[in-house]
């Protein structure tokens, strides 16, 4: 029995260093199902999960935590402008018997394949901090003090709206759970802290108009 494997485990239990644990459980048949090269190192470690880049030029993440994943089959779903575009969702049972990896209940990992974005640089950064409150709290429509401001006080807005309109709520809402998409677009990162509402309803005026013509 593998003292590091159980440490793991009773870590992740704790809530610290858990995205050990989820490297812990990512097999070689994982990777090869969501293209990452068997040799590629993880981005910086996150709470939750284990991000890599794979051969399709997009980024995968593996987690343990399932919200995470219906998150992420959600978004798939309704093709939705605030995430990254989620282009594969997979859940995989946790560990492989014949490596011996070691099982502490049952539990599964979960991968989704997504958008690459490009983070925000630190001016931008601080920028966000400047009117996150006003935008994304107050609902207002600020009118940038600098004009240099007005592309990201813009994009900021812009989320906001679309994250109405598509009932998308980020939770942990801050500069580093945000980042740009190639048409220039903000969207958010960090699914575990995503919740998706139900798809706004369809207005019905036809059907009303068809009865009224009878």
């Amino acid at each position: 029995m593998n003292i590091i494997r159980i440490a793991s485990r009773l870590a992740a239990k704790e809530l610290t260093s858990y995205s050990i644990f989820v490297l812990d459980q990512i097999t070689d048949k994982m990777r090869e199902e969501m293209d990452v090269p068997l040799d590629a190192d993880p981005y910086e470690p996150g709470t939750n999960s284990c991000v890599f880049d794979n051969t399709g030029g997009n980024i995968v993440i593996f987690s343990d935590y399932d919200a995470f994943y219906n998150t992420a089959v959600e978004a798939e779903k309704r093709n939705l402008t605030t995430i990254p575009k989620i282009y594969k969702t997979e859940k995989f049972s946790s560990g492989d018997e014949e490596e011996g990896t070691f099982s502490f209940g049952e539990s599964a990992v979960y991968a989704a394949e997504m958008q690459k974005l490009k983070m925000l640089n630190a001016q931008e950064g601080q920028i966000w901090q400047k009117y996150e409150t006003s935008i994304f709290k107050e609902g207002k429509n600020p009118t940038p003090e600098d004009p240099k401001d007005a592309e990201i006080v813009n994009a900021m807005i812009s989320l906001r709206d679309r994250s109405k309109k598509e009932n998308v709520e980020q939770t942990d809402l801050h500069a580093q759970n945000t980042a740009w998409d190639d048409e220039g677009n903000l969207r958010y990162l960090d699914l575990e802290g995503v919740n998706i509402g139900q798809a706004p309803a369809k207005a019905a005026s036809l059907n009303i108009n068809q009865r009224h013509r009878k």
